[in-house]
């Protein structure tokens, strides 16, 4: 099976696995023309998209969106001029408008896909859905910890998508570390430098694991 057929025989209202999520945001970074799926973190849409083009934009919000209401919002694409990618600051405003699918507030600065519905740029799939994805971490910052002074590791990490594209740093991971103890940052010398994070509408970038960051044991002779 190819992957466009993981997506093939999905239904509107079908729940999506964490491999056919990301095939979808590859597959819809890439789509020029022609039918598509679309889904988002409230369902799935079949749809006609005769130029996506012109109908998707990647945007920051320049402040606080509420439920039903609209916020200037900062469009992003491609270094190349390619609205499809969302790594150059494009300079231009538009104003977002909350769907009704909208049912908390959204802070500035969060990532949105905007949709053109009519004359409108709406707001179909917010930052903080809660959708869990697959980053790669490099520490940034902090210190790794010691029993002797006592001292706690901090270490931070630079978050980078699968695509190499820079999501957030010097930010902490939510898993637990021990007090007083030396832990060895993840990435580093041959340890995994993959991780879990998601996106929260207020705390915006969370890494949640990180299973490379591991506490630096000695094994007794």
């Amino acid at each position: 099976m190819n992957q466009a057929e993981n997506l093939i025989d999905l239904n509107a209202g079908d729940r999506v696995s964490a491999g056919q999520w990301n095939l979808h945001n590859r597959l819809l970074r890439r789509l020029s023309t022609g039918p598509a799926t679309m889904i988002t973190s409230f369902g799935v849409f079949h749809r006609q998209l005769p130029t996506a083009v012109t109908l998707f934009r990647w945007a920051k919000l320049d402040g606080t969106l509420n439920a039903g209401g609209s916020v200037a919002a900062l469009l992003w694409r491609g270094a190349n001029g390619d609205w499809g990618e969302w790594d150059t600051n494009s300079g231009e405003d538009v104003t977002a408008y909350a769907s009704p699918l909208l049912s908390s507030s959204l802070a500035s600065g969060s990532w949105v896909l905007l949709m053109k519905l009519g004359n409108r740029w709406t707001v179909i799939e917010p930052s903080g859905s809660g959708t869990s994805f697959v980053v790669e971490c490099s520490n940034d910052g902090g210190v790794a910890g010691s029993a002797t002074p006592a001292v706690n590791c901090s270490f931070t990490y630079t978050v980078d998508d699968l695509d190499g594209v820079e999501l957030g740093t010097a930010i902490s991971p939510e898993h637990a570390r021990y007090p007083n103890t030396t832990y060895l940052a993840a990435g580093s010398d041959g340890r995994s430098a993959y991780g879990i994070a998601f996106t929260h509408v207020t705390d915006g970038l969370v890494l949640l694991h990180l299973p490379g960051e591991t506490q630096d044991t000695t094994v007794c002779a």
